[in-house]
Formats: structure tokens, C-alpha cells, sequence
């Protein structure tokens, strides 16, 4: 973990399958927002830029047509049925694994409405907590890049059972600054959505954001990050020897 190369000063780390596991990332998140999908743009269709996303997918949905990409059909003669349109419309990119923006953006505000309420945490492995805030008290920065957007990776960085990570992390990427394939070619996206204040259910979808971005040169954020790991394992000592004592088996998510 320590044998960096020489003048080392940034770590850049892939979030699907080295910090999380790919099941939260590949399964449980595409599980969550197609579950809640339908309820959640009923409520919240006609706000702006819920309404502005639903429009968007309507375009692509005919770009994907004329492109003879089969999507499902859109058959809608009244509000109902076109949400249940855009459901499955999104159920299929889904399956696709797509990363378009529209997509990203209107699964970025259910997730963060199940984080907000508890039904969703943010899943790392076990030892990244002590081993970032190692990293960050040896003077190294920490970056993260996924697909998803950098809203995605400060939800699940935020959320974790091992409390909030992000003071950890100097800087998040997405694939506004190019691909995997091809990080020198930028591709096209919406403007990165920053971090907010979680809505009320009555506020509708979230606003701007006021979760700060962390700053460099943390050693005491790093020490109060150790001392806030080990209180989670703490708690996760309790509950596992609560479940052993009542006879439920000990279920750990191994990594894929």
C-alpha cells in the first residue's frame, strides 16, 4: 500500500471494483432506481428540471429509433401512460448500461432521495476507510473516477457505515473528462451536478448544492477520519456478535 513511486503526490482511484464493489455499484443502484422510478416522476414531473430530464429522454428515445436501436415503444394518449413510457424506456437503457445524462441525472435525484431517507447507504470495502486517511496523513491527495457522475460518488462517499468519507477526498471525475478508452477525448455532458442540501419529501427534488468540497493538507481530518473508522467497526463488532448470539448467519459482501 506504501510502495509508491518517488515524488508521488495524487492517488487516482477507479470507484466500481476498487473502492466499491461492483454489486452496489452494478446491481443495487440500477435496482433502486428502476424500483422507485415510476412513483418517484409522478410526484415530482413537473418540475423543472425533472421536467426538463423526461423531455430529454423523449428526444433520445426518437434519436434511438431512427438509429434502428428497437427501443421499447412509446404509446401514450394521456400523463399516466406516458410516465409509464419513460419507465420503461429507462428500464432499457438501463440494461444497456447507459451512461446518457439524462439518465444519470434522474437516477442522481432518486438515489439521492434514498440516501436522504436511509433506505440507501454508500457501500465501500472494508479497509478503504483506514487505508485513504493512511494515505491522506502521508501528505498523498485522493481522487476518484467512475461513469457515474461526481454527484454519484459524493452520495456513496458520504454515506458510508463507516461515516462520511468525503473530507478524505480532494477531487472527483466523471466521464465529462473523457473515457476509459480514451481519456485525451472528452465527452459531451451536462454540467457536473454539485452536492446540496438533501430535500424534505415536501421540497421536491434537491436544490443547489451546499456540501463543500474538501480542501488539501488535511493531517487532522485524516487522525478525526481514523477515530471515526474505528468507531464503525466498533458498531459493526456489536452488531455482528448481536446476530451470532440470536443465531443469524454472519453475510459479508465479497468482492466480485
Amino acid at each position: 500500500m506504501e510502495n509508491f513511486p518517488e515524488g508521488t503526490k495524487v492517488i487516482l482511484l477507479d470507484v466500481v471494483g476498487t473502492t466499491t464493489p461492483h454489486s452496489f455499484a452494478r446491481a443495487t443502484l440500477p435496482g433502486y432506481a428502476r424500483e422507485h422510478m415510476l412513483e418517484f416522476i409522478r410526484r415530482f414531473h413537473s418540475i423543472p428540471e425533472i421536467k426538463s430530464d423526461l423531455a430529454d429522454l423523449k428526444r433520445m428515445h426518437s434519436e434511438d429509433i431512427k438509429a434502428g436501436e428497437n427501443p421499447p415503444a412509446w404509446d401514450a394518449d394521456d400523463l399516466e401512460s406516458d410516465l409509464k413510457c419513460i419507465v420503461d424506456y429507462c428500464s432499457w437503457l438501463i440494461t444497456r448500461e447507459s451512461i446518457a445524462p439524462p439518465l444519470r441525472y434522474l437516477d442522481d435525484f432518486i438515489w439521492e432521495e434514498g440516501y436522504r431517507t436511509g433506505q440507501l447507504n454508500g457501500e465501500v470495502y472494508p479497509e478503504m476507510p483506514e487505508v485513504m486517511a493512511k494515505w491522506n496523513s502521508m501528505g498523498l491527495e485522493i481522487c476518484t473516477y467512475s461513469a457515474g457522475s461526481v454527484f454519484s460518488q459524493q452520495l456513496i462517499f458520504g454515506t458510508t457505515r463507516y461515516g462520511d468519507l468525503m473530507p478524505l477526498i480532494r477531487a472527483y471525475f466523471d466521464n465529462s473528462v473523457g473515457s476509459r478508452e480514451d481519456p485525451h477525448r472528452p465527452k459531451t455532458t451536462r454540467p457536473a451536478r454539485q452536492s446540496r442540501h438533501l430535500a424534505t419529501p415536501r421540497a421536491g427534488p434537491c436544490r443547489a448544492g451546499q456540501i463543500s468540497q474538501p480542501t488539501p493538507g488535511r493531517q487532522l481530518q485524516a487522525h478525526e477520519a481514523m477515530q471515526a473508522v474505528e468507531r464503525g467497526r466498533q458498531r459493526q463488532q456489536r452488531d455482528d456478535d448481536a446476530g451470532q448470539h440470536s443465531g443469524d448467519p454472519d453475510v459479508r459482501d465479497d468482492r466480485d
